[in-house]
């Protein structure tokens, strides 16, 4: 150690000494493991050893204003107050020194929790300011008094150096260091029960102070304690109310983290039980009941009647040594009671034991029950029975009560609402004469309403059939958009038609049951009334007479797609009508027309999904405006010579309808209906001769056309009708399929399914062929059976047609490890959707390679060269009839052996 300032030192005999000038007041520091301590002013002669004062040196030595002094052989001692890093000496000779700082500090009031502390220092009087240096954070202090102090923070857990510098205003005056060091304690935790067994446990014990001790029993915190400024702890916690040991974790927490977890087994020891007499004991009338049973050792144990916890029946202590409990001379009624024995034990643990004396036995007759339900499914369901007279019956499920009665003559009766569908067991309580008889019976409400249909979540907009399950008897309504539909309800199921118009978001289908005892049930069902719709064709079909009155209000109507909007144009490409299609798919509108125009109308529909579809022209002509002649006969035709052979057509209202031959002979006349224009000629022909006809009309306004070289035969035998559209055992494409064939000319065609519906009638035309039109589909399998009959001839057969299937794109053929040969052709195969269209293009420049189409089973190829050296990166998607699509990649090389 040393003193170093402006002072003077001297050699003397007893040691080396400092020699303090009367006239200059002397500044020193004495600094031990870092702790600073100062001094100013001239020293006085003291004893050797005093303490050492801010503003005083006391040492066995006097310094006189002459500089002559005293020594002390024995040398200089010195020490500094406790405050300072208790007490220490120096003995000063002539090799020692004493080291002389220029401030000084130590951390005080540290706050772990929080990272806290203050800095408190010292410094000579001649520093002004401090600047404070800690976890890259400075603050300048000023100096009063030769002392300073200021807060610092954000500490971290363990050591936080600290550095000083002393300013004279711009002048630094010297530095120091020291660590405000935050120490973790460990931590230690201990339990222990009181005597008195209405204590619950003492936990407590040791922590990092200012800190915070979780109990925990697994994750759950059950109470938490703060540690003091001491480092000590103390809380108590709950009895766990069962028996044994009872595991739990102090946990030191600071800081929001766990440092140190200590495990705390409790054990509470053994629970209560009941050793004497033996469950469903029976008492004799007048008998007292003696309990005796085991529980913790000096517990406290009270016996009550189940559900009566404030009556005590009696009460006992368990002997202290071996905790056997024993209670005498209960005084019970001639009835069951379940009793409940219950102990406090340490720690005010309570634990129970239940047992049951006179099982079943009463005084009073115990109620009856049954449920009735009213043939209206509007009125609530009755429970009656049979009671004592002035009993109150009370009539429950688990503990809702659902109504009360009293009892008169020795019956009850009361209406309960409606719980819930299924069954239910209810408790009817008697009370009021003596105790609380019970009974039970069963209450079945029956099935709540279920939707059964549709099953998908997408469904087609339009009609919508909804079925579902329900309470035989009961009322089903449907709601959908706030329109209600009454169900019809046959058994336990039901079904009902509802609109759903198009929609993309979902629409809720609700359906509201009541049922027997005023019960109702819902259930809901979301679809989205978004799926590809079946198309129908769009047709004007009114006026069938193809004819308006000139400037006269006509109404155009027609079918389309449900919902569709169709758009009618003339042959001028002029819109004249927008209309949107019904639910049917129905469409109609009004206007006039005219004077003298003649239109050919065209329909064209757009769906929900965007799809359009144009249809056929209509011709609109004015009344009396030539009709062209068409003819119903199929060219050529067969006649059988010796019957009448019917020709039949339309033209012009009231024009004359002409036939001739080939030889110029006329066959026959006829006029038009005035207002249809419809035609027919029945006549006999042969009987083997083959005729060409021109058929001519003549309007009224002499215009005329006529349709030339009509052909008709003489008529073969009989021929079994065949099927030339359809192959057996194939898929059929959903929507609007034309089934054609061949037979006998005359002889009528129907086609029915495996259901018994007829789906089709045609006749043989005179060429020996037959048509109808039919939607199948979406993917139901049909058995068809066509029978041709006339007269007495006939032949039947069927037909498979299997529904079309969605499947995702499968690529068989090239495998991922095959590659092509230039120039070599190689076909592409795999399996798709029904009847989907299959695209093979580039992923990088979107040339298309090839595009085919799978047939009715989904099978699909298509063959090509590729190369000579192209890798092809091919991108094959399948577009199937409802619009969706699915992709999967190939990487395409050649043979690296070419």
């Amino acid at each position: 150690m040393s003193i170093v300032e402006q002072q003077l030192r001297s050699k003397k005999s007893n040691g080396d000494v400092v020699d303090l000038p009367a006239t200059t007041a002397p500044k020193y520091e004495v600094q031990n493991g870092g702790r600073t301590v100062r001094f100013f002013s001239e020293t006085s002669n003291t004893d050797n050893g005093d303490d050492l004062h801010w503003t005083s040196l006391s040492a066995a030595v006097k310094v006189r204003t002459d500089t002559s002094y005293t020594g002390n052989s024995a040398g200089i001692n010195l020490k500094v107050r406790r405050e300072f890093q208790g007490n220490f000496a120096v003995n000063y000779d002539e090799t020692g020194s004493i080291a002389v700082d220029r401030v000084s500090a130590r951390a005080a009031d540290l706050d772990i929790e929080n990272g806290t502390a203050t800095v408190v220092g010292q410094a000579i009087p001649t520093v002004t300011e401090v600047d404070v240096v800690w976890g890259g954070r400075t603050r300048t202090v000023p100096v009063r008094n030769g002392e300073f102090s200021t807060s610092i923070d954000r500490l971290a857990l363990g050591s936080n150096p600290v550095e000083l510098e002393a300013f004279n205003g711009g002048t630094s005056l010297g530095r120091y260091k020291f660590d405000a060091e935050l120490v973790v304690d460990a931590l230690t935790a201990n339990a222990g029960f009181a005597e008195d067994v209405m204590e619950t446990v003492q936990l407590s014990g040791r922590a990092t102070p200012l800190s915070r001790v979780d109990i925990r029993h697994g994750e759950k915190v059950l109470t938490t304690a703060r540690v003091d400024a001491s480092g000590t702890w103390a809380t108590t916690v709950n009895a766990p109310n069962m028996p044994g040991v009872y595991d739990l974790d102090a946990v030191q927490v600071i800081r929001g983290a766990d440092h140190g977890t200590t495990a705390l087994a409790i054990d509470y020891g053994t629970g209560t039980t009941i050793t004497s007499p033996g469950n469903g004991f029976v008492l004799q009338p007048g008998e007292k009941l003696t309990l005796r049973g085991q529980a913790q050792n000096a517990a406290a144990i009270r016996v009550y009647e189940k559900g009566k916890p404030g009556t005590v029946l009696g009460t006992a202590t368990a002997s202290a040594t071996d905790g056997t409990w024993r209670l005498a001379n209960l005084e019970l009624d001639d009835r069951e009671y379940v009793l409940i024995a219950e102990s406090i034990s340490k720690g005010y643990n309570r634990t129970r034991a239940e047992m049951t004396i006179n099982p079943g036995k009463s005084t009073v007759a115990d109620p009856t029950a049954a449920a009735t339900f009213h043939a209206d499914v509007a009125k609530k369901a009755t429970v009656a029975g049979t009671g004592v007279d002035g009993a109150t019956i009370t009539v429950k499920e688990g503990t809702k009560v659902l109504g009360t009665a009293t009892v008169t003559n020795g019956t009850w009766s009361t209406t309960i609402d409606p719980i819930g569908a299924g069954k239910h067991t209810l408790t009817i309580e008697q009370t009021g004469i003596d105790g609380t008889q019970t009974a039970t019976t069963e209450i079945d409400y029956g099935i709540g309403v279920a939707i059964t249909t549709p099953t998908a979540s997408q469904i087609v907009p339009g009609v919508t059939t909804v079925a579902g399950t329900s309470q035989p008897g009961a009322n089903v309504t449907v709601t959908v958009g706030g329109r209600s539909v009454n169900a019809t309800v046959s058994g336990t199921t039901w079904t009902a038609d509802v609109e759903i118009a198009p929609s993309t978001t979902p629409t809720t289908i609700t359906a509201t049951q009541q049922s027997k005892g005023a019960l109702t049930t819902t259930a809901e069902k979301q679809v989205t009334a978004s799926a590809a719709q079946q198309l129908v064709n769009a047709a004007i079909t009114e006026p069938s007479s193809h004819q308006y009155t000139p400037m006269q209000p006509t109404t155009i109507s027609g079918i389309a797609t449900p919902y569709s909007t169709v758009v009618v144009k003339n042959q001028w490409n002029v819109t004249v009508g927008t209309v949107t299609a019904n639910k049917d798919g129905a469409w109609s509108f009004t206007r006039a027309w005219g004077p003298n125009a003649a239109y050919e109308l065209t329909p064209t529909q757009t769906l929900a999904d965007g799809r359009t579809q144009t249809g056929s022209a209509f011709s609109l002509r004015p009344q009396m405006a030539l009709t062209p002649l068409t003819i119903d006969n199929a060219n050529p035709a067969q006649y059988t010579p010796g019957q009448s052979y019917a020709f039949t057509g339309t033209a012009t209202p009231g024009a004359t309808i002409t036939a001739k031959n080939q030889w110029g002979s006329l066959v026959f006349e006829t006029r038009a209906d005035p207002t249809t224009g419809a035609w027919s000629a029945s006549r006999q022909y042969g009987p083997s001769a083959k005729y060409i006809f021109t058929i001519t009309q003549t309007a009224t306004n002499g215009q005329s056309d006529r349709i030339e070289d009509f052909h008709l035969d003489p008529k073969s035998a009989w021929a079994d009708a065949t099927l030339t559209s359809h192959a057996d055992n194939t898929v059929y494409r959903a929507g609007e399929n034309t089934f054609r064939g061949t037979g006998t000319a005359g002889a009528e065609i129907t086609a029915k399914t495996q259901w018994g519906g007829i789906i089709g009638t045609a006749t043989v035309q005179d060429n020996g062929e037959w048509a109808f039109v039919r939607y199948l589909g979406p993917s139901a399998n049909y058995v068809i059976t066509f029978t041709a009959t006339k007269g007495t001839d006939s032949n039947t057969f069927d037909i498979h047609l299997n529904g079309p299937t969605t499947a995702p794109l499968v690529l068989t053929a090239p495998t991922a490890d095959e590659h092509y040969t230039p120039g070599t052709p190689y076909t592409f195969r795999g399996t798709a959707s029904s009847f989907a269209t299959i695209t093979v293009k580039s992923r990088s420049s979107n040339t298309v390679f090839f595009t085919t189409t799978a047939d009715g089973n989904g099978n699909w190829s298509s063959t090509r060269a590729w190369g000579p050296t192209n890798t092809y990166q091919l991108q094959l998607t399948q577009k199937n009839l409802q619009g969706k699509e699915d992709s999967l990649n190939l990487t395409w090389s050649p043979n690296p052996s070419n």
